[in-house]
């Protein structure tokens, strides 16, 4: 089922949520389906300035005003991050020589070999 875009009347509405309202202010929204308000139970839970720090983040997406990730791949980060030494991710770490990336191939070889004849 495709996510339908807001009607005119919920963006006012629900642009109210830009920022953040105190716990104790409920939002009430009118749906149209008559889906109950579960603001009073998500405060007992203690969980409602999530639930509104959520949905502001979620209006603002489809507001297409959305945050990138964090920590985005560039190359100024990924030059920096290879030019530690102890980075784990590079091939030297793990496999130093040839004759040694040798060895673990034909040994990971026979054991596949092994285990599958049994």
């Amino acid at each position: 089922m495709a996510a339908q875009p807001l009607r005119s009347s919920q963006a006012e509405e629900l642009s109210l949520a830009e920022a953040p309202p105190t716990l104790g202010a409920v939002v009430k929204v009118a749906d149209e389906g008559g889906l109950p308000d579960l603001s009073d139970r998500l405060q007992q839970y203690g969980i409602y300035g999530e639930y509104l720090e959520y949905r502001r983040n979620y209006l603002q997406w489809r507001q297409g005003r959305a945050r990138g990730a964090q920590g985005e791949a560039t190359v100024e980060a990924l030059a920096a991050r290879s030019a530690s030494p102890a980075d784990p991710n590079k091939y030297e770490v793990w496999v130093p020589s040839e004759s040694q990336y040798r060895f673990f191939f034909t040994i990971s070889y026979w054991l596949a070999i092994t285990f599958l004849q049994g």
